[in-house]
């Protein structure tokens, strides 16, 4: 060790080549006893990992855990360069195993607004026009209402003048065929879910159930409100209507009822 002085004062200390190691717990080597060696600090770290995978691993399903076994054979087995390209993989893998299921979950089905948009369609059967040839252009309203059905759904009424007991449309182009027909025998159209009062509220009910098969199932009381075509005369009828929605929300089945015995004339 060199030391600089000048007049007697101590300036600066320089190390020469050869060092001494400080005394232990001043800054040298861990004394018996004291501090921890590095190696300690690895160990307490990979105990602290496994631990951490053990807890990660109780909250697994067995197929989650299947696939951390299935990952973790393979780690082992590629060479470290490849390593990367293997982490990257795996974890697109996991990302549409674990959380891809959670983003395509659907929301809730809502049997008021599922109803709401049958009657809203419905309504809408009116709003067609004649081209200049003479044609009944009903095919827009129509394909739109159709669409809100099941392309294996039945639709079900009452009977009509051309035939006795109900009539069961059967598919898309059943229902299509109704709903043509429909449209071209009445205008005005004014269908709405009846008002219940009651301590001065009034709301539109709609009675839903689950039924064990999936979906939902729904039922409503309505006033149907319509001109007839031909004869211009202005029709009330009380009905009602069953409807059995898929996990989509497309109808599966519908049952409509109108009450013939309770219909009335309005007088314009």
């Amino acid at each position: 060790m060199k030391v600089l002085m000048r007049k007697g004062v101590c300036l600066q200390t320089r190390p020469d080549a050869l060092s001494f190691p400080l005394p232990p717990g001043e800054g040298g080597a861990a004394a018996p006893g004291e501090g921890r060696p590095p190696h300690d600090f690895q160990k307490s770290r990979m105990v602290g990992r496994a631990s951490l995978i053990r807890r990660c691993r109780a909250t697994f399903s067995q197929r989650e855990k299947d696939s951390l076994l299935i990952f973790s054979s393979i780690w082992t087995a590629v060479p470290c360069p490849r390593r990367g390209i293997l982490f990257g993989c795996a974890f697109v893998a996991l990302f549409f195993l674990l959380v891809a299921p959670f983003l395509h979950a659907q929301a809730p089905l809502d049997p008021e607004k599922l109803v709401d948009q049958w009657f809203i369609r419905l309504n809408a059967l009116d709003d067609w026009y004649i081209s200049y040839d003479g044609k009944e252009e009903t095919d827009a309203v129509v394909d739109r209402f159709v669409d809100l059905y099941d392309r294996d759904a039945f639709h079900q009424v009452g009977p009509n003048e051309n035939q006795i007991g109900p009539v069961v449309f059967h598919g898309h182009d059943g229902i299509k065929k109704w709903a043509t027909d429909f449209a071209k025998k009445h205008v005005q159209l004014a269908y709405r879910v009846d008002f219940i009062t009651k301590n001065e509220k009034s709301a539109q009910l709609v009675y839903s159930i689950k039924p064990p098969f999936g979906g939902i199932a729904a039922a409503v009381e309505f006033t149907a409100v319509y001109t007839t075509r031909e004869e211009r005369k202005r029709i009330i009828v009380p009905g009602s209507a069953f409807f059995v929605f898929d996990d989509s929300g497309k109808i599966q089945r519908l049952r409509l009822y109108m009450l013939k015995d309770e219909t009335a004339e309005i007088e314009q």
